[in-house]
């Protein structure tokens, strides 16, 4: 739901309150505020929540020029305005804003009906405005939109007068649609620019708390980190003391425990059978993929791998893989299981030293 403030100054000076839900307009409320001749305006305390502000000035605060142009291309009409208005207005096309409504159009000719208003009015309302925090995003017409209506130029000298709720009805249809729009050249509406920007900045600040947040518990894992590993060599060095107490130098533990392995397989000259432990150690470490082992068997002298795989060529590469850890890796039985999984046995030798 977006809440819509309509400021429509007048003889009887107004702010509509309308509700816009989807593509559905509904009238809430109004409020009457004070606005001099010369514009001086006492806007009311605006209700919470305004989204955004129209504002529809009188046909006295605006001049007109019926021009007839050989184009309908309203674009086209747009652009070549200013020069049409430049030779008419005393004070040239520098010292207004305008707008066109195309009356009627046939033969590639348009009669179009200028519209302007001078910009140090159109300025001295806006910042009247601001002070009240309302930024209209179109400046419009609601009197402008009953005299094209069957225009006639005696329409602009003598109005027909509207009652407070046609004017509100019509409010709802120019933001739906604006007759005309002066917030063009350098009052052009930036208010959705503005937010744009307010909400990437916010975007970034949000961006920098989170890359803060995160180097800060980067930090407090990494000093985490090093305090359990300091307590797991200090538990690895206390180990190694109880199993091997004559030692007497303090280093790492694990380095210590890495040094004695190897200390002790040097003077061995041979180990009959298997070492189980370091097969499934080695196993354990090679990158599987999708290959399941369901049975490994062991004696002094063969190893045996049963297991089964999703194809052919996963039990080819696992065979290439186990080479790393098993001389004379074969791929001794493969067949596919009622499932379609292929059930596969691969036997070997450990290699040695």
């Amino acid at each position: 739901m977006q809440k819509i403030g309509f400021i429509d100054i007048g003889r009887d000076s107004a702010l509509y309150i309308i509700e816009r839900k989807g593509d559905r307009f509904e009238f809430k409320t109004q409020k009457h505020f004070h606005c001099s001749d010369n514009y001086e305006i006492s806007v009311p305390e605006l209700p919470d929540g305004v989204d955004e502000f129209y504002l529809s000035l009188p046909l006295s605060a605006l001049d007109f020029r019926l021009l007839e142009l050989p184009f309908s291309d309203a674009e086209k009409i747009l652009n070549v305005l200013p020069f049409e208005l430049d030779s008419i207005v005393l004070e040239g096309a520098e010292s207004i804003i305008s707008d066109g409504i195309i009356l009627n159009h046939g033969s590639g000719k348009s009669r179009v009906l200028a519209v302007f208003v001078k910009k140090a009015v159109l300025s001295s309302i806006l910042e009247k405005l601001r002070n009240f925090n309302i930024n209209p995003k179109v400046v419009t017409s609601i009197e402008l939109s009953r005299v094209i209506k069957d225009f006639s130029p005696d329409k602009l000298l003598n109005p027909v007068q509207t009652d407070q709720k046609e004017r509100a009805d019509i409010a709802i249809e120019e933001i739906k649609k604006s007759t005309i729009n002066l917030r063009r050249g350098e009052f052009l509406y930036t208010g959705d620019t503005e937010r744009i920007i307010k909400s990437l900045r916010q975007i970034m600040v949000l961006g920098i708390i989170a890359l803060m947040i995160f180097i800060t518990s980067f930090v407090i894992k990494t000093v985490v980190a090093k305090r359990e590993l300091s307590f797991i060599n200090r538990d690895i060095q206390k180990i190694y003391s109880d199993i091997f107490p004559e030692d007497k130098n303090k280093f790492s533990g694990l380095y210590q425990f890495k040094s004695k392995m190897k200390a002790l397989k040097d003077k061995e000259t041979y180990l009959a059978g298997i070492s189980p432990l370091n097969l499934l150690l080695g196993i354990s470490n090679i990158n599987r993929g999708n290959i399941f082992f369901s049975e490994i068997a062991m004696d002094s002298d063969k190893v045996t791998l049963k297991g089964e795989a999703s194809a052919f060529s996963d039990v080819q590469n696992i065979k290439n893989v186990l080479a790393d850890i098993l001389d004379d890796a074969n791929i001794a039985d493969s067949k596919t299981s009622v499932q379609g999984k292929v059930l596969f046995t691969i036997t070997g030798r450990e290699k040695k030293g």
